[in-house]
């Protein structure tokens, strides 16, 4: 198995049902889960590490630059 046809090492992908933030990395045994986070959490996602992100905002919240 390859990288996926648009050659991307990392997907995000945002469930507005579950209100989710799920983060996949593609390894050699394929795409593995590097991160799950929900509403109200604050993470550093791959490949964005260096930026904190309220899952919230996502679905709408309001920032918090707290």
């Amino acid at each position: 198995m390859t990288i996926s046809a648009a050659g991307s090492h990392d997907y995000w992908i945002v469930d507005p049902r579950e209100e989710t933030l799920t983060v996949y990395r593609w390894t050699p045994e394929g795409y593995l889960v590097a991160l799950r986070a929900a509403r109200g959490e604050r993470v550093r996602a791959e490949p964005f590490e260096a930026i904190a992100l309220q899952v919230g905002v996502l679905f709408g919240d309001e920032h918090d630059d707290g």
